[in-house]
């Protein structure tokens, strides 16, 4: 087991962070240490203390238990030190000091001279965050609720104004809530169901996002200012970035049974009715905060003349304006929330899309302006039209995905089921024959079979699901309603086949254009094969007439006019180049087919020849980005992940998963929330702003594909051993993951339990709870080697490299993360459970030697020592060696 080092701080801030860490981790464990004291569990308070060794501590369920909630303490600890550093540093510094900050970012952009081509490249931004519940948040919900309590507690005992009694009684606090913490119970009793699971997703939405878009549009603004541009010129000409959030939970039938039609029902029910209550309580607050006197300025006779519009429409309201008469922008916001939607309720006097409420936020707008209460508008207005901007009346976007092998079964149940000879062929048909056949389909919008058919469950269960969606673009259009996703996209076919199922629902439209598809059908490509297939399957489906003429239409506002049951008039105010085709990437799949090298290197040539392809055909690409809460799955510092993308990805903006447990984490907090959004928008800005791609030439291709390649093999020859999946089984908790109670959905799509059939995260997490943390590391070490063994330069190339690509930065230090977290001695120890003595030591002797081959490999490529280099991952990773 490695020891417990503390990195030499050279940065005095860094210094005075880990301190904090250092100090009020020692008074969260003097409050528990008293509170076990308390309830009599005085056995367990040497566990607490850090000044002694607990090597030979009996491991039983509690202290086992204690040790867990002693590693929540300082998670919570070092972001709330994160976070007040940032501050610091901010204070004394500058903005310009806090790495992916918007100053940071400004700094180093040459754009921001230019202030038309910045201000162009500002709004043209566009973020969207997907929330999921993938199943990799194993603390319970009341356990999440104790460490937000825990967090406001922590920041409650930094301010200087609390006198010593006042923080007594907040020590006092933090030791009810740890109380309550050791008494309930951390492991889950049963499965989290859907409503569970969408009810939390729903809280980030409505309770912690929105405020945190207001501290983050603060910030933005406030930098601007000090970069001479006016925060009213961001305002008035709508030049902030576009924010979009998207759900996953509810519309995910990916190997989900229990995600049926009713489901996907109520959540875009449930969806539309938080957005609502969200605005209800925004206009609300807004109303309360303008009761601005008409005796005191001019009332514009815009407002005046809607005012009268609405008093009619509102008849019954006499009261309410009698009383409001002197204030009429209070009477205006006032009858604003009575023109919102109710429930089941569809009155004329209704706001029907939310662009009506913005017309008369507009109204509302210029009449302050025409006072010249710019500051009401700014702090008091347009945080109000930021959230109907953002979250309109649905809240965020719910998109539906089910894998291709799902829609190939259903698809062939209609065949059956409307007597059609090719029922019995598909399947065999070769790839050409079937794009033919769907092709010639596509071509009418006749369905195979009538609405009251009766269907086996596979078909039954997508159309029924694409008629919910079809239901729901009529009563409400398709803000609420995202992608179409297809996982497993292996051919064409596996795409033209969703639009065939959407005709048998119908959502095909009918244009003066030709039929398109008013939802996005959206590929994921997972494993290295599709990834390094995915330019020839696009092509294919970018050829397709239907795509052609729908993908303008997904890029245009036009909510309010779609009409599934008549003729759809094409918009000529379409913009095509705000058009494009969203592809999805996966990055768990690829990984666990060839290891992190060839994962995170076949995803970016991807990207690369993707765009070529749409540059080729005039049609822009936005990029899905599926990343998972660990290294292996994805994830890497945001402004690092950013500046490795290929130059141009980011044009028609960015999508991406936050899932699991890194929801939690990142937006828990209002203010790290806001700090998070800073870091994609910043991060997004700077990465387009650089101009040029950096260096990765042909010469770099060759050598990143022989790493690539040679890291594969050196993996896949490791996990297609004979007796490997023993040692898996049998060195891992693998088996205790997937019988879990920390998501809804089954571990394996297919419900076999062998390693080519598991889904990708339980594949991770038993790597990583042994701390073999294999995934991310195994492979790298033999490419390594394998290349400076046949060219000596390549070394001194990769130390270059290193310093000037983002990418191979990007690459290596993710790779060493996971290497570093790894641990030969707890490896050892799970690997004794290996009952196979053999199997055991060829497996184990195989890891150890590759984990010592990357380690020394990494280290001459790397520039110095790693706690030099990275001093806060390094101080992070370490401070829980002791009690390991």
């Amino acid at each position: 087991m490695k020891t417990n080092k503390k990195a030499p701080a050279k940065d005095p801030l860094y210094a005075q962070g880990f301190e904090k860490i250092d100090r009020d981790e020692a008074m969260l464990r003097r409050c528990l240490d008293q509170v076990l004291s308390e309830i009599g569990l005085c056995e367990l308070r040497p566990l607490v203390d850090k000044t002694q060794s607990n090597t030979h501590a009996d491991l039983n369920q509690q202290s086992v238990q204690l040790l867990s909630i002693l590693f929540q303490l300082l998670n919570l600890v070092e972001e709330n030190a994160a976070n007040q550093i940032n501050r610091l540093r901010q204070s004394t510094l500058g903005e310009k000091a806090i790495s992916g900050s918007w100053a940071h970012s400004l700094e180093s952009s040459s754009i921001s001279k230019d202030v038309d081509s910045f201000l162009k490249a500002l709004s043209d931004l566009q973020v969207d965050i997907v929330f999921t519940a993938h199943p990799t948040e194993s603390k319970k919900a009341s356990i999440l609720d104790q460490h937000r309590e825990l967090y406001v507690c922590l920041f409650q005992m930094e301010n200087s104004v609390y006198t010593e009694s006042e923080r007594a009684l907040i020590l006092d606090d933090i030791k009810d809530i740890l109380e309550r913490l050791w008494r309930t119970g951390e492991i889950p009793l049963q499965k989290p169901d859907l409503a569970s699971e969408r009810k939390n997703i729903q809280y980030y939405l409505k309770k912690k996002l929105p405020e945190a878009l207001r501290l983050h549009d603060q910030r933005i603004l406030q930098t601007m200012e000090e970069n001479g541009i006016g925060r009213d010129v961001i305002l008035r000409n709508r030049l902030l970035p576009e924010l979009k959030f998207g759900m996953w939970v509810g519309g995910d039938r990916d190997g989900h049974p229990f995600v049926t039609p009713e489901i996907t029902k109520y959540t875009l029910s449930s969806q539309r009715a938080g957005a609502l209550d969200l605005l209800r309580e925004s206009l609300e607050r807004l109303g309360s905060r303008l009761p601005l006197s008409r005796l005191a300025q001019k009332v514009s006779l815009t407002l005046e003349e809607r005012l009268k519009a609405f008093r009619t429409l509102h008849g019954n309201s006499t009261a309410i304006t009698h009383r409001m008469a002197e204030e009429p922008w209070r009477e205006f916001v006032w009858h604003m929330t009575q023109c919102l939607p109710e429930d089941g309720k569809s009155e004329k006097e209704h706001y029907l899309f939310p662009n009506e409420l913005l017309s008369d936020l507009d109204i509302l707008e210029e009449s302050l302006r025409a006072v010249k209460a710019e500051r009401l508008i700014r702090n008091e207005l347009a945080p109000v039209r930021r959230k109907v901007e953002v979250f309109g009346f649905h809240l965020a976007r719910l998109d539906v995905r089910q894998n291709s092998e799902y829609h190939e079964k259903a698809f062939v149940q209609l065949l059956s089921a409307a007597s059609l000879p090719e029922a019995d062929t598909f399947l065999e048909m070769s790839e050409e024959a079937k794009v033919a056949f769907l092709s010639k389909e596509l071509e009418s919008l006749r369905p195979f079979t009538s609405q009251n058919s009766s269907l086996p469950q596979e078909a039954s269960a997508t159309i029924d699901a694409l008629r919910t969606l079809a239901s729901h673009l009529r009563d409400h259009g398709r803000a609420g309603i995202g992608y179409l996703i297809v996982s497993m996209t292996r051919h064409v076919s596996d795409l033209l086949i969703v639009y065939v199922l959407c005709r048998e629902a119908g959502i095909l439209m009918e244009t003066t254009k030709g039929i398109v598809c008013p939802l996005p059908v959206v590929p994921l490509f997972e494993t290295l094969n599709d990834l390094k297939n995915s330019e020839t399957i696009m092509r294919g489906f970018l050829s397709h007439s239907i795509t052609q003429t729908s993908i303008p239409i997904w890029a245009s506002r036009f909510d309010q006019d779609i009409q599934l049951d008549g003729t759809f008039e094409y918009p000529e105010t379409v913009n095509c180049e705000d058009a494009f085709q969203p592809i999805m990437l996966g990055y768990s799949d690829s990984n666990k087919d060839g290891g992190i090298l060839s994962s995170l290197w076949n995803v970016r040539k991807a990207q690369s020849n993707l765009m070529q392809l749409g540059e080729s055909l005039g049609i822009n690409m936005q990029f899905f980005h599926g990343r998972g809460g660990t290294l292996s799955r994805g994830a890497g510092p945001t402004h690092r992940f950013l500046e490795a993308l290929p130059l141009g990805s980011l044009k028609s903006g960015i999508r991406l998963t936050e899932q699991g447990e890194t929801i939690a984490q990142k937006y828990s907090n209002v203010l790290t929330a806001s700090n998070n959004l800073e870091q994609w928008f910043a991060g997004c800005f700077s990465a387009q702003a650089q101009g040029k791609d950096l260096g990765i030439d042909e010469d770099w291709c060759f050598l990143l594909d022989q790493l690539a390649n040679n890291s594969q093999s050196a993996y896949q020859t490791l996990v297609q051993s004979d007796g490997f999946e023993t040692f898996f089984s049998e060195a891992t908790p693998v088996d205790v993951l997937q019988n879990s109670r920390i998501g809804s959905r089954p571990a394996s799509r297919s419900g076999l339990r062998g390693v080519k059939d598991m889904r990708a995260i339980p594949w991770v997490f038993s790597w990583n709870q042994a701390r073999f943390y294999l995934p991310g590391w195994y492979g790298v070490g033999t490419a390594l080697h394998q290349l400076i063994e046949k060219d000596e330069k390549s070394l001194n190339q990769l130390r270059e490299g290193v310093s000037t690509l983002p990418f191979l930065r990007y690459l290596f230090y993710n790779v060493e993360s996971s290497l570093e977290s790894a641990d030969a001695e707890i490896m050892t120890s799970y690997a004794s459970l290996v009952t196979d003595s053999k199997i055991k030591v060829r497996f184990l002797t195989n890891i150890l030697e590759e984990h010592d081959r990357t380690r020394l490999l990494l280290d001459q490529i790397l520039p110095g020592p790693l706690e030099e280099r990275r001093p806060r991952f390094y101080r992070t990773l370490h401070a829980r060696d002791q009690d390991l």
